[in-house]
């Protein structure tokens, strides 16, 4: 049987195990067959739920707590739950969950780094390991929030061959890696890869009525061994925050849309005073996000498990350091925002665990308020924005 949720028992599905805070616990899970998921899933992609990513265990749904605590649901898997079956995309930008049917688009799909348009028809998807960008197909029906059914023909792209390496930093840049897929959030005609491979973001221009890539991409070269890993947006899209995984920096660029071309206007460091960037694997800032009001940006450094606090002024083109606070476990590989911006929501790897913090109205910063415990390796954390009505993020009845 192919495609089941599974939907927490009537027990509690929590047990304190951990002085930190609650455990996901091992109980069995009741599944659900996919003909009843309609009626019967849990909530995904409301203002009240989070989804979460765990190693080997799927994806969760965790309700939202008035301080900000998350209290899973239940658990989204593939297969018959023993990891067989097909794969998941979570839309970036939007906080939806996508199950992959083609067995063919599962090489290039990344680690939920991926984005949706707006129309609902579109996915962008990439590969790190082979540094190949695609569009994907969403269709209507399936078990979450829809299925990607196929590619969009044509719009497979490979990028090693566009760049020189040098073999000094062969150690991680010695092809392309393109490590996340963004698509411009207010025009929808830009499609952006980060390559840590290449010190590149490749910009495509996109068609979101035909789901299509142009033939050649332009480009922003940032500085030799930064290894840009993820991108985000100020509210207008006029600006970009990179976070550099390789160099510990985070890079401000102006964005034209009407060229869809970029410009470095800053480069500020993301770790605290006197800490060198660290190359090694699982090591350097992972994740990035500017909140909606466009006041605050966030990123997390793998390198001392911390997360960095910036203010952001002169209309989204400067950032300012506000603080640098640890991340409440080890590796903190991605993050949520709430969009009502009072709580982030950090996913530690090595720990095993999600916590939540609030943000200070005033300035931005973190305080550390609560701790889930994960029974495995925690990964992605999604949220949806809170100015794109639900509706509209559904793919269309054709």
């Amino acid at each position: 049987m192919q495609g089941l949720v599974a939907i927490a028992p009537e027990v509690d599905p929590l047990a304190v195990a951990d002085p930190n805070g609650p455990t996901i616990s091992d109980s069995p899970m009741t599944f659900v067959p996919q003909a009843r998921v309609a009626r019967q899933r849990p909530r995904i992609g409301d203002a009240q739920t989070l989804l979460l990513s765990v190693g080997g265990q799927g994806t969760v749904v965790c309700d939202i707590g008035a301080d900000g605590s998350l209290t899973p649901q239940g658990r989204v898997v593939v297969g018959d739950g023993d990891g067989e079956g097909p794969g998941w995309l979570i839309g970036a930008s939007c906080g939806r969950l996508y199950r992959v049917q083609d067995p063919s688009a599962a090489p290039v799909m990344g680690s939920n780094g991926g984005d949706v348009s707006l129309n609902g028809r579109w996915a962008l998807a990439y590969s790190y390991g082979t540094g190949e960008a695609a569009v994907l197909r969403l269709g209507w029906e399936g078990v979450a929030d829809g299925d990607v059914t196929g590619w969009v023909e044509g719009t497979l792209r490979t990028h090693t061959e566009r760049c020189e390496y040098d073999p000094a930093l062969a150690d991680r840049q010695d092809q392309s890696h393109l490590h996340q897929a963004r698509l411009h959030p207010v025009s929808q005609r830009w499609a952006f890869f980060p390559d840590l491979g290449c010190d590149k973001i490749w910009i495509y221009q996109f068609d979101p009525v035909l789901g299509t890539l142009a033939d050649e991409p332009s480009s922003l070269d940032l500085p030799h061994g930064a290894g840009p890993r993820h991108m985000d947006f100020s509210p207008s899209g006029a600006f970009v925050y990179i976070t550099c995984e390789l160099d510990g920096n985070v890079v401000v660029a102006s964005f034209d849309d009407a060229s869809g071309t970029m410009e470095i206007v800053q480069i500020i460091s993301a770790l605290p005073v006197g800490s060198d960037p660290d190359r090694g694997p699982n090591m350097g800032n992972a994740h990035i996000r500017c909140d909606l009001d466009g006041r605050n940006v966030f990123t997390t450094t793998r390198s001392d498990d911390g997360i960095t606090t910036f203010a952001v002024s002169e209309g989204g083109a400067k950032l300012s350091y506000v603080q640098h606070v640890p991340s409440g476990g080890g590796c903190p590989v991605h993050f949520g925002l709430d969009p009502n911006r009072r709580w982030l929501w950090c996913a530690n790897s090595k720990s095993s665990n999600v916590v939540t913090f609030e943000i200070s109205p005033t300035d931005g910063s973190l305080t550390q308020r609560a701790t889930l415990g994960l029974p495995a390796s925690a990964g992605y954390v999604a949220s949806p924005p809170k100015r794109l009505a639900l509706g509209a993020l559904l793919p269309p009845k054709l």
